[in-house]
């Protein structure tokens, strides 16, 4: 789980991990075809909970046990 904050974070880093693979790229142009391989990159940043830990989730009106 990560705050605003983080998520911001998070994208600002993929946004520059974008630019460094593109910016690779470029500069591998020129290299001849054997010396090269294909290469993709998928990374995406949504909210996502597992089914198991929503099924676990507590009904906001049961009290909760205070930690000590």
């Amino acid at each position: 789980m990560l705050t605003d904050a983080a998520q911001a974070q998070i994208r600002v880093e993929l946004r520059r991990l974008r630019r460094t693979l593109a910016t690779l790229h470029e500069e591998s142009i020129p290299a001849p075809l054997p010396q090269k391989h294909g290469v993709g990159m998928l990374l995406a940043l949504r909210e996502w909970e597992p089914a198991a830990f929503s099924q676990m989730r507590r009904d906001s009106s049961e009290p909760r046990m205070e930690k000590h």
